[in-house]
């Protein structure tokens, strides 16, 4: 596991795909999910804005993202048995709650 710096949370954090992963496992009861289930999941975040290529979506996730996340130890991932093990990390899980308080509250007034 790499030294649980803050700059190391922000590389987790940096990417949107990256995010949805973690937002993944956050809003689950399940620690663990198959690789497809985490494609799905992304392609259909992401299919909000655009349409996004699944096929491009998984590549991305099998080479880039997954393995940020598990040599930063927050995820175990298995490529041959295509499943993802998700540990947490309490620094993730504060920017997360913290960015979930932010977008939750309501705009201050604004005085004319």
């Amino acid at each position: 596991m790499e030294d649980p710096t803050s700059d190391s949370v922000f590389r987790c954090l940096a990417d949107e795909r990256r995010r949805h992963i973690l937002g993944y496992f956050r809003n689950s009861d399940d620690d663990t999910a198959s690789f497809d289930d985490l494609v799905d999941y992304v392609t259909e975040r992401e299919g909000q804005s655009s349409a996004p290529d699944r096929e491009a979506v998984a590549i991305d996730l099998h080479h880039r993202h997954l393995p940020i996340l598990a040599d930063y130890g927050v995820i175990d991932f298995d490529d041959r048995a295509e499943s993802v093990q998700y540990n947490g990390d309490e620094k993730i899980d504060a920017v997360f709650d913290y960015e979930s308080s932010r977008s939750v509250r309501a705009p201050e007034a604004v005085d004319d």
